[in-house]
């Protein structure tokens, strides 16, 4: 996959609606270092990163081995490689993964298959293959991939979105919204808190938009220069009521965003790739 941030700047499509005055109260607040072993840095070769269950910052690297990193208090361990199986299908090459719900991730591959493996502890188990629509497929390159309760969301290089049904099968393709124009900003990194999307761009600013069910008006999201947006910064993604950011030498930093929560709500695992 290609470097985060020549590839995320086909989400620009996102920015295209008119921003609106985001409420008061939704704010992304100060930067606070999580001091200790670096994270996903760039001797490990990290391509994806989430935030899981019981503190646990898990990657996947490009031989598509799972580690995991645990972050006690404001400090982070040293990371430890999960036992078990490899992601996805040997063969064909992962394109994407996504946590999906505590203990499982769903992975994505070249051809468009798509395969969930089960975390069990600290261990990985074998891919079992979701049958039925291909995904990121024929004009459909994912970019940005996510959990939307049942449904999942790509968002593609040409800047288009659309859902695919997944339980025992994936189901064909629908688009969400229409909106396919460009804006003069550079998309940095994208992360979701339920059916909001927040999109951080090179500027720094970051917007929200609502796609349940068409894709909403941007709203700014109210948040200092954090330089969030940076090119130093390789990864995004969020773990219980905190956003992290690692940069290149793999130094944590975490933002609280608990105003970005829904009343007594915690975030969803979402990931951050490049």
């Amino acid at each position: 996959m290609r470097a985060l941030s020549q590839t995320l700047a086909i989400l620009t499509a996102l920015a295209a609606v008119p921003l609106m005055a985001s409420p008061a109260s939704a704010q992304i607040g100060p930067p606070r270092q999580i001091t200790g072993a670096p994270v996903a840095a760039q001797a490990v070769r990290a391509r994806f990163v989430w935030g899981g269950t019981n503190n646990r910052i898990l990657y996947v690297n490009q031989a598509d081995e799972v580690f995991f990193h645990r972050v006690q208090g404001n400090a982070v361990q040293m990371h430890i490689r999960m036992r078990g199986h490899t992601v996805g299908h040997p063969g064909d090459p992962t394109e994407y993964v996504i946590p999906w719900g505590p203990n499982h991730i769903l992975v994505v591959t070249r051809a468009g298959l798509l395969y969930r493996h089960q975390i069990r502890g600290e261990s990985i188990g074998p891919p079992e293959q979701i049958p039925g629509s291909p995904v990121g497929t024929q004009g459909q390159d994912p970019i940005f991939m996510f959990r939307l309760q049942n449904r999942l969301i790509n968002v593609t290089r040409q800047g288009e979105i659309w859902a695919h049904v997944v339980s025992n099968t994936v189901q064909m393709p629908t688009r969400i919204g229409s909106v396919g124009v460009q804006a003069p900003r550079q998309v940095r990194h994208a992360f979701n808190i339920g059916r909001t999307v927040y999109v951080i761009f090179s500027d720094n600013s970051v917007v929200s938009h609502d796609i349940n069910p068409a894709l909403g008006q941007a709203r700014l999201i109210s948040a200092p220069n954090y330089e969030l947006g940076q090119p130093a910064t390789r990864f995004v993604f969020i773990m219980g009521n905190r956003l992290y950011a690692v940069n290149e030498a793999g130094t944590l930093w975490a933002y609280d965003i608990t105003r970005l929560l829904p009343p007594g709500a915690t975030a969803a695992p979402t990931e951050g790739g490049e």
